[in-house]
């Protein structure tokens, strides 16, 4: 019993230190974040970028991530999770510093691709939870982390925007660097390592993960559900102007009690439903009503339907998410958690990519409420093809080595 590192691994559980710092970790990642969100488009402005330019200045990040991520996920399961997250978080302030010394748009692309290749820490905190936690206490715990992204998604805007002066356009570039600083010095100095790599095998790589079947299926299930959410995200404020005239003020109150919506059932809700559905049935619930929302949110044409629909998103969300992590963590080897959840982080950043895209062309040519409509029609699909696949995962995890320990 003592000698068995699978045992030891979850035995000692996840400490409110650590969790807590993680969750730290990720919130201050968004905030820093959301802080250069509404400001990087005036900056790169600046330096004479045309709206196409911006937008690949966005699609940059979601690129780079999506190389890099299961590389570092890879990474983090030979050398453990500590150094990759300590990396990722000097990688953001090397980013952060590179925005306020640039002089041109080059320089602007360099940071932002620097940015996403460091940007593993989401799927490096949630492969630490699945070192540290039992299969069935892993989605509480994701979600808990996972609420660190929507205060972030609260706070970062709103700093952001505070923190704009034309006297200093740098400014808040170089306070979301200060940020990462603090980040690195907490991480640092509160996280202890997650696991022993040399109590490991050392992983043959994803494509030993890919052939289980259900993981990929749920891998799959990630991409389908960011270019649904993704999609909808980056035309929602078009689609508020476009049903109700409402201006950017009117558009930043609306994300934010999205964000305290996406808070709420990540870090309390979340936790209560899978202890009485389960992962899967907290999954296609959570399924349900992103639909339901998407659907709500193409079909509304007054303010109080669509701030409704905009909560069962951000609700729907919530649930997903965390539940959707545990069932790809539970599917997989405990060698290959950074791996694996590396190669979901890709998915989600190849949707980011794909959604937006697709987005814009359907709000141009099929009208305002069509990209909601759209995510909604891919959402249940999602919800049809759930059910077979995770029936699959029931002997994948049965099978897996974790069963019997």
């Amino acid at each position: 019993m003592i000698g068995d590192p699978a045992r030891a691994r979850v035995e000692p559980g996840l400490s409110g230190r650590a969790l807590f710092t993680l969750w730290l970790t990720v919130c201050l990642d968004m905030v820093g974040f959301g802080i250069i969100l509404p400001v990087l488009p005036f900056h790169a402005e600046r330096f004479g970028a045309t709206p196409a330019a911006i937008a690949y200045l966005a699609a940059a990040f979601s690129l780079a991530q999506l190389v890099a991520a299961p590389l570092l996920g890879r990474l983090g399961d030979r050398v453990g999770r500590r150094p990759v997250l300590l990396l990722s978080i000097a990688g953001s302030c090397a980013s952060m510093l590179l925005l306020a010394v640039a002089n041109d748009l080059a320089w602007l692309f360099v940071a932002r691709l620097c940015a996403g290749a460091c940007g593993a820490k989401v799927p490096t905190a949630q492969a630490y939870v699945a070192d540290r936690c039992a299969p069935e206490r892993r989605a509480k715990a994701l979600g808990r982390v996972g609420s660190a992204i929507g205060v972030g998604f609260v706070l970062g805007p709103a700093i952001g925007a505070l923190l704009t002066t034309p006297s200093w356009p740098a400014l808040p570039f170089v306070a979301a660097a200060g940020l990462s600083v603090c980040n690195w010095v907490l991480a640092f100095v509160w996280l202890p390592e997650a696991r022993n790599a040399r109590a490991r095998p050392t992983p043959r790589g994803p494509r030993a993960t890919l052939r289980r079947s259900p993981v990929l299926a749920l891998i799959g299930l990630n991409l389908g559900l960011f270019v649904a959410f993704a999609g909808m995200e980056s035309t929602f404020a078009l689609l508020l102007e476009a049903r109700l005239g409402w201006g950017a003020s009117e558009v930043g109150l609306l994300f934010t009690l999205i964000g305290v919506t996406i808070v709420l059932s990540q870090g309390v809700v979340v936790g209560r439903v899978v202890a009485r559905l389960g992962e899967r049935g907290t999954l296609r619930v959570g399924l349900v009503v992103l639909s339901l929302g998407l659907a709500g949110l193409g079909a509304a044409s007054h303010a109080p339907s669509l701030i409704v629909a905009a909560c069962a998103v951000a609700l729907g969300n919530g649930l997903v998410s965390p539940s959707l992590s545990a069932l790809i963590s539970q599917g997989t080897e405990p060698s290959r958690q950074g791996a694996t959840l590396g190669l979901a982080s890709a998915a989600a950043s190849l949707g980011r990519v794909l959604g937006p895209v697709g987005a814009g062309s359907a709000f141009e040519l099929l009208g305002p409420g069509s990209p909601a409509l759209l995510g909604a029609g891919v959402t249940l699909v999602m919800l049809a093809c759930t059910g077979a696949r995770l029936r699959g995962q029931d002997q994948a995890t049965a099978s897996s080595p974790r069963s019997g320990s």
